[in-house]
């Protein structure tokens, strides 16, 4: 009976092996983006082209044309296996040769630096505002100077007599 025993725990842990390979292989994905390669770049200006920031229509080729910046890195893998690598694409890419897509790691942590400088100064603009606001508000609580024409001064006080010496 062990005999049995020990092959249906190799055959179970065979399995399971196997589930973490073909899972392993779902989740790894290969480097579509970084493979793009442009072998005639369109001479089209981005700006002349009607759409929105992902994709715009360019009158000259009569094609969309998808900005890769604007989208996450599976919605642009996604688009290249969609059309077959045919679609005309608008890419920047990074000196190490990374395309960058909405959710690259540099560009992400770009934004949050961004957006805790515009908070920073923000705050800033409103601590000084509040500080205006308030300096105002307690100028206008102060009451005002009394002015007018004096009507009578305190008479002058005496001089000490002088003390005799000793």
């Amino acid at each position: 009976m062990a005999y049995r025993d020990d092959y249906q725990a190799l055959a179970a842990r065979c399995t399971a092996l196997e589930q973490e390979l073909t899972a392993e292989r779902r989740s790894r994905s290969l480097p579509i983006l970084e493979e793009l390669r442009i072998a005639a770049p369109c001479t089209a200006r981005w700006d002349a082209m009607t759409g929105d920031e992902r994709v715009r229509h360019c009158g000259q080729c009569d094609k969309n044309v998808y900005d890769l910046s604007q989208m996450t890195r599976a919605e642009a893998e996604q688009l290249i296996v969609a059309t077959e690598g045919q679609a005309c694409v608008r890419l920047w890419r990074r000196a190490d040769g990374t395309v960058i897509t909405s959710d690259c790691p540099v560009g992400v942590r770009r934004r949050r630096r961004r957006r805790g400088l515009f908070a920073a100064v923000g705050g800033t603009v409103a601590a000084v505002a509040a500080f205006i606001g308030i300096t105002a508000w307690r100028t206008a609580r102060q009451p005002p100077p009394l002015m007018g024409a004096v009507a009578a001064m305190p008479p002058p006080e005496p001089p000490s007599p002088p003390t005799p010496p000793r």
